[in-house]
């Protein structure tokens, strides 16, 4: 895979940014030159100013870009995560609903990912289709609620540096113990120590409703959804497919909710 660095991405952005400011690009479904781009388009069009090929960066669409994303969170998860919001990351709006996604990624837990922008530092670049061409966009490292950028996503091909890089390299090296530790499918795998119990709030980006699923898995059809704000019981955690799980107690049975909605309460 290509890899380029963020400041060359971002630089990129920006000299399209100043390109747009002095004649409209136009948004154009599918697009992705300056005769006219949509969101994935703009996104891809700088992958490929930086030398990315096209065949490696042109896949289906903003869901699809979300979901090939080696991370994704909140803004705010962003900043715990690596310090900050790095220049050159990705921005999403993204509706927990999966019904506006396509078929293929509905039920997969991870929403439905309707549109994208490149954070430049200070402000973000997107393709409006409301506004109808590439315009600057408002966007100060913290999720904005009810339509607006509330997600944040790293893409494959840009590397973000050492302090990210090192990062991303202990979640997958965690996560991959952990795997080994809490067994497979088959119920391999050594006895995990007794877990920890501790209260966390439910969290979500858009400020709705976090699905409660029976089973740790982002496929699984048996959910309950769990409006924002209200207070669990945390029983255990455990990593399945490379994602955290929290296992919560609710009524006389457990659930299973993603570890990036869980915001633990402490003392």
């Amino acid at each position: 895979m290509t890899r380029i660095t963020s400041a060359a991405y971002a630089a990129a952005g920006k000299t399209l940014l100043g390109q747009a400011q002095k004649q409209t690009i136009p948004y154009v479904a599918n697009g992705m030159s300056l005769g006219g781009m949509d969101c994935q388009g703009l996104a891809e069009y700088l992958l490929i100013q930086c030398g990315v090929p096209k065949a490696e960066c042109n896949l289906a669409g903003s869901n699809a870009h979300w979901r090939n994303c080696v991370w994704r969170g909140t803004p705010e998860q962003c900043k715990a995560a690596f310090g900050s919001v790095s220049e050159g990351a990705w921005l999403f709006i993204l509706s927990e609903s999966d019904g506006g996604a396509p078929e293929k990624y509905r039920g997969d837990g991870l929403g439905d990912a309707y549109h994208m922008g490149v954070y430049l530092g200070g402000c973000a670049i997107h393709a409006s289709s409301s506004r109808g061409y590439v315009a600057e966009s408002k966007f100060e490292g913290k999720t904005i609620k009810n339509g607006g950028w509330n997600m944040i996503g790293l893409p494959p091909w840009v590397d973000y540096g050492g302090h990210v890089n090192a990062v991303l390299a202990a979640r997958t090296e965690s996560a991959s113990e952990a795997d080994g530790k809490s067994g497979d499918d088959s119920g391999g795998g050594a006895s995990p120590s007794a877990p920890e119990r501790y209260l966390a709030r439910i969290v979500a980006p858009n400020g709705g409703t976090v699905k409660m699923r029976a089973k740790p898995e982002k496929s699984c059809n048996l959910y309950k959804e769990v409006p924002c704000g209200e207070v669990v019981p945390v029983v255990d955690r455990t990593v399945k497919g490379g994602r955290a799980w929290c296992r919560v107690e609710r009524g006389s049975r457990s659930w299973y909710i993603m570890e990036e909605f869980m915001q633990r309460i402490e003392g």
